[in-house]
């Protein structure tokens, strides 16, 4: 055998065996850090797990006691039942009855304000042609309108008190109210003061 063929087969034995040796120890190092990284992961998963099971049952007594979670269902009803983008407003026939009428939403108002205020306004044009009246006297004015808790309050001047039927007039408005939001009761103001239905 040649000695050079004999120092080159060492050479490469010796650089394989120095790859070797390289490869090998990077995996044993390498497998430390997935450790720590994991077990550290599951050590927050567990501090998570019992942070929620001690304090949710807390933060969800305190939240649902502020009104919030009844507000933002309240919100998502009141929006589901304005989806046909008009406004449903209560007008007397010539037989006495109730019969409700659809107008165009005014532009830049909130819904539930608009609505009253389109009531307010006195009978559309379809209703006027169906002889159809309101016991709303004109002069009417809408003060203020607000739902919370299932209940639609509503505060107008005090013009409303020269109706010839104040009953009908209130019974118009409640059932201008139930369009909003259907199944609240009602309550009606008086700049400001509650009125109360004759029983």
């Amino acid at each position: 055998m040649n000695y050079d063929d004999y120092d080159a087969g060492n050479e490469i034995t010796h650089q394989d065996n120095t790859r070797q040796n390289k490869t090998n120890n990077k995996p044993f190092n390498a497998r430390k850090a997935p450790q720590k990284w994991f077990k550290f992961l599951i050590f927050f998963l567990i501090i998570t797990g019992l942070e929620i099971l001690i304090f949710y049952p807390h933060v969800h007594q305190t939240v649902k006691e502020s009104g919030i979670i009844t507000l933002i269902q309240q919100h998502k009803e009141t929006k589901a039942g304005q989806t046909n983008s008009s406004y449903q407003v209560y007008f007397y026939t010539i037989n006495d009855t109730l019969e409700h009428y659809q107008t165009t939403p005014i532009a830049g108002v909130d819904f539930n304000h608009g609505t009253f205020m389109a009531l307010l306004a006195g009978p559309t044009k379809e209703a006027i042609k169906n002889l159809s009246f309101s016991y709303i006297p004109e002069g009417t004015t809408l003060r203020g309108i607000s739902i919370a808790k299932g209940i639609t309050y509503l505060d107008v001047s005090k013009d409303i008190l020269t109706s010839p039927d104040l009953t009908k007039a209130f019974q118009q408005l409640q059932a201008t109210a139930d369009t909003l939001q259907k199944g609240n009761a009602f309550t009606l103001m008086i700049e400001g003061i509650p009125y109360k239905t004759e029983k």
